[in-house]
């Protein structure tokens, strides 16, 4: 098995449709026009059988991947399906599974036009499931952003690694594994330019893991390192939720969190128009070249780089250009404590 050639195809994948964790695979095979998508439910409701007539026909209770032909316009198209009564997580492996024999274009290398898990016992199938089952753990797990946990978490364990990639514990157990055989070894990760290439695409992702912030004052829950003060009210009074302190534990990526105006910026904290003029042609610089407003977002005193929504520095306190500016309005002065709780 070409373990470098399966890894390049993952990589392909992430960056051309992914940039944050938990990576969805019924997103990535939506992208594909060719691959139709369906439940073994959705499946016997359209043919009109039970879904066990669909596990009998595809000798699976796990998921397959038929290849049919379009007669009409002589080409390929594909059938995707999947259990749905199985757990959320071994559906996500699923479809990762069956995405991977479709970008290994298995089906194009066998004369069988029916591929599915844990089904054919012949040597050329196991190859592909062999394959298919490598390609799936790289798609849900990559191994540079896992090294990037257990280089930064004080726990690692492959509960964690299920908890945070979303998925279920066999394929977090052969990561945890893997990862602990490479010792020194896995600085090879952090070297090449393709790893560090898919840690800055995963930054906010991996930020909102391993950094989240929620200030008791204003309600503002943000994500960097070591900060300072709150980035929207500017003060101290600051709670770091770490991942660490709770075991075992459940990472909640869809926060209840406090919203405030923002400016939409790139990753190079330029906004994407300018929020004076709405000049969409932003040019190198810091300033709209056609009405002279800062187009981008930076502390006033130290200058670090911020977010579209802060007012102020995380780091010193001082207030942002995009806020000094009137780019952005004051907040709304929301007590997150409440007033008889507020120890000012």
């Amino acid at each position: 098995m070409d373990y470098d050639f399966i890894q390049r195809k993952v990589y392909d994948l992430i960056f051309t449709f992914i940039d944050s964790i938990p990576i969805d695979p019924f997103s990535i095979v939506s992208y594909f026009d060719s691959i139709f998508i369906c439940s073994y439910k959705e499946y016997s409701e359209y043919y009109n059988i039970s879904e066990d007539d669909v596990i009998r026909k595809f000798n699976s209770n796990e998921g397959f991947l038929l290849k049919c032909k379009d007669t009409s316009t002589n080409t390929n198209y594909y059938i995707m399906g999947y259990n749905q009564n199985k757990s959320k997580e071994r559906i996500r492996f699923t479809i990762a599974h069956e995405l991977g024999h479709f970008i290994l274009k298995h089906n194009d290398r066998t004369s069988k036009n029916i591929l599915n898990r844990y089904s054919l016992s012949d040597q050329e199938t196991q190859h592909f499931e062999t394959e298919a089952n490598h390609f799936a753990k790289h798609l849900l797990i990559p191994f540079p952003i896992a090294l990037y946990f257990k280089k930064h978490l004080n726990r690692f364990t492959a509960e964690i690694i299920s908890n945070i990639f979303n998925v279920n514990f066999e394929p977090a157990n052969y990561v945890f594994l893997n990862l602990n055989k490479l010792g020194d070894y896995s600085k090879k990760y952090f070297d090449s330019n393709i790893e560090q290439i898919i840690l800055k695409k995963f930054n906010k992702s991996i930020a909102k893991i391993l950094y989240k912030n929620r200030c008791l004052f204003c309600g503002q829950i943000f994500y960097v390192k070591d900060p300072k003060f709150c980035p929207i009210c500017g003060k101290t009074l600051l709670l770091r939720e770490s991942i660490d302190d709770i075991f075992p534990y459940f990472i909640n990526y869809e926060d209840d969190n406090m919203i405030y105006s923002k400016i939409e910026i790139n990753e190079n904290h330029k906004a994407v128009k300018c929020p004076k003029c709405e000049n969409e042609h932003i040019v190198e610089g810091d300033y709209c070249q056609i009405c002279g407003m800062h187009t981008v977002n930076r502390c006033t005193f130290c200058h670090e780089l911020l977010d579209g929504d802060a007012r102020y520095c995380h780091e010193c306190g001082a207030e942002s250009t995009f806020y000094i500016n009137r780019i952005l309005t004051n907040y709304e002065g929301y007590n997150y404590l409440g007033k008889d709780d507020a120890p000012f």
